[in-house]
């Protein structure tokens, strides 16, 4: 009765327990005698290891078979279907973040710096990438991985690879004073962000086509080619954003600017708390990432692994550019920040303070 049959215990002892518990999922066998489909089903209730063995009677016998693994919810891989709640659930933030944004913008309409009118327009482009990369998923859930899945993945990767480079671009202008201490930058120094942004911007494409090409459950150091250049560009950034910052400050101090001062080290606070966050992040995936080529590893948190190499970053980059439209968010006054400076604090120095003329608006620093 047992021919053609795996011959198995049907219960396993738990050596955690010390108790014998009933195999956790049924084994099906069958004998296939002819070519064609075979239409029975196996159904996949728990979570574990699970394989196909195949042997033939005859040695002259010759056959090939195929096995179909399908998910219930689509072709996503399991290890990935999270992703498309949580994009959805990260769309809705950016449109509520932006919906406070733009009422504060629509009622200071005549108060307005430009740099607050880029701050509404990248709300604007975020909210539409997140949207994006949710519905890459959804797509890819829905049709698979064919050839206009991935002409879709890598216009995504343009976008989301946009979002950094121009994220570390207007943050370095920022640092360095655009709108708020000069009303315009220097143009070789503008030349010169625009370009690192870009070399920025190509490191970001290639890391990104990379990281959505890659399988999720795969333990292959591979994509390290690409995330090494890539980190080693952002800690730069960060690098010359920080100086930037610095000096501006130190300008600000000698300058008694108090308001603007205040701004500016919020800011700086901001980006100190982003970057120790982005170290202890950067951290713990390391230690997942090569954790997961150990097969425990792998089995504890396969479901997790996507958030630790994956999500994470958007989540701390939301939180950040969210903190930093506050900051600099349109409000009764903000508008004199671009084309005044504070009556100094020293009365010493009170003949010191000037209103400057609004024509300098149009003026290039040097």
């Amino acid at each position: 009765t047992q021919k053609n049959k795996f011959i198995v215990r049907d219960e396993i002892y738990d050596q955690e327990t010390g108790e014998n518990k009933t195999a956790a999922s049924a084994i099906l066998t069958f004998y296939q005698n002819q070519t064609g489909l075979h239409k029975s089903k196996y159904a996949v209730k728990n979570t574990g290891y699970y394989c196909v063995v195949t042997h033939r009677e005859s040695l002259d016998t010759k056959f090939s078979a195929v096995v179909n693994f399908r998910n219930a919810f689509g072709n996503l891989p399991a290890a990935e279907i999270n992703k498309l709640p949580l994009y959805g659930l990260l769309a809705i933030f950016y449109l509520v973040a932006m919906a406070l944004y733009s009422f504060a913008f629509w009622k200071h309409k005549h108060e307005l710096l430009p740099l607050q009118k880029y701050l509404l327009a990248f709300f604007v482009f975020l909210t539409a990438e997140t949207i994006f990369i949710w519905a890459y998923y959804d797509i890819k859930n829905e049709k698979g991985d064919t050839a206009g899945t991935k002409v879709y993945m890598v216009f995504v990767s343009l976008l989301n690879a946009g979002k950094i480079s121009f994220s570390f671009f207007l943050l370095l202008v920022i640092a360095l004073g655009y709108g708020v201490v000069y009303p315009k930058l220097n143009k070789k120094l503008m030349r010169r962000c625009q370009i690192f942004a870009g070399l920025n911007f190509v490191l970001s494409v290639a890391y990104l086509i990379k990281n959505y090409l890659s399988n999720p459950e795969s333990t292959s150091m591979l994509p390290l080619i690409t995330l090494l250049p890539l980190s080693i560009s952002m800690m730069a950034f960060y690098f010359i954003i920080l100086k930037s910052m610095s000096q501006t400050l130190r300008y600000l101090q000698e300058q008694r600017q108090v308001v603007k001062l205040k701004m500016y080290k919020s800011l700086l606070g901001t980006i100190y708390a982003s970057l120790m966050v982005v170290f202890a992040g950067v951290i713990v995936s390391s230690f997942v990432f090569i954790g997961m080529n150990n097969i425990e590893m792998v089995e504890q948190h396969w479901r997790t692994r996507f958030f630790f190499m994956d999500f994470w970053p958007s989540l701390v980059y939301y939180c950040v550019f969210v903190t930093v439209a506050f900051i600099w968010r349109p409000t009764d006054t903000s508008y004199m920040l671009a084309c005044s400076q504070q009556l100094p604090t020293d009365p010493e120095n009170v003949a010191d303070f000037d209103l400057d003329d609004l024509q300098s608006l149009d003026e290039p620093n040097v």
